[in-house]
C-alpha cells in the first residue's frame, strides 16, 4: 500500500506519505483528535480521501478500536465461523489456528458463547485481534491493539507480530502506549 500526502484534514492540516514495500512494521504515534485512527478509516474506505490518494497493493485486514459498537448481537464463536466460512480453509486447520492465537492472547475457549457486548475492553480486543489474524492477511492495520490488554496478553501479541513479521506479514499500528517494546520500527509517524 502506498500513501502519497493523505491531509488528514485536523487542525495540523498534516500530510502522511507511506510505503509499505519498504518494511515490515509502521507506527503512528500522536495527541488524541489528530487524525490516526481517520487515517485508518480513508484506507478502509469508511472515510473519504480529501487530498492525497491510497493505492492498494496487498489484501489487508482491520483491527478498529473496540469503543465503537462492531459486532452487535454476536458472540466470539459466531464471529470466528463466519470467518471460517468465508476463508475457504478446512474447519480443522481453522480450529488449530484459532486454538493458537487464543492461547497466545490469553483468550479463554468458556467466553466464545458470550456476547461480545458483554466483554471486556480488553476482552473484545482480543476477540478483533484473533479474527485479524485468523484472515491471515499480507497487511494489518491495528489500531489501539495494546489497549486494554493486560501485560502478559502485549507482550504474546509484540512476539506474535515479531514472528509474523518474520514470515512477511505487514503491520501498520496506532499505538500510545507499548511503542518502546516494538522492534525495528521501519517507519515512526507522529502527528
Amino acid at each position: 500500500m502506498k500513501i502519497e500526502e493523505v491531509k488528514l484534514g485536523n487542525q495540523l492540516e498534516k500530510s502522511i506519505s507511506l510505503d509499505t514495500t519498504k518494511g515490515t512494521l509502521f507506527v503512528m504515534t500522536g495527541i488524541n483528535g489528530s487524525g490516526k485512527s481517520t487515517l485508518f478509516k480513508m484506507i478502509m474506505k469508511l472515510v473519504p480521501i480529501k487530498s492525497g490518494q491510497i493505492i492498494f497493493e496487498e489484501e489487508m485486514t482491520y483491527v478498529p478500536d473496540p469503543a465503537e459498537n462492531y459486532f452487535i448481537g454476536l458472540t466470539p464463536l459466531v464471529y470466528f465461523n463466519i470467518l471460517q466460512e468465508n476463508m475457504k480453509i478446512s474447519s480443522e486447520k481453522f480450529k488449530e489456528k484459532l486454538s493458537l492465537f487464543s492461547k497466545i492472547l490469553n483468550f479463554p475457549s468458556q467466553l466464545y458463547s458470550h456476547q461480545i457486548k458483554m466483554l471486556s475492553l480488553g476482552e473484545k480486543r482480543k476477540v478483533m485481534i484473533i479474527g485479524a489474524f485468523l484472515m491471515d492477511k499480507a497487511l494489518m492495520l491495528l489500531d489501539e491493539p495494546f489497549a486494554g490488554l493486560d501485560k502478559e496478553s502485549c507482550l504474546n501479541l509484540i512476539n506474535l507480530i515479531d514472528e509474523e513479521r518474520l514470515r512477511g506479514k505487514k503491520f501498520f499500528i496506532i499505538t500510545h502506549e507499548k511503542k518502546e517494546l516494538l522492534k525495528d520500527i521501519d517507519q515512526h509517524i507522529v502527528l
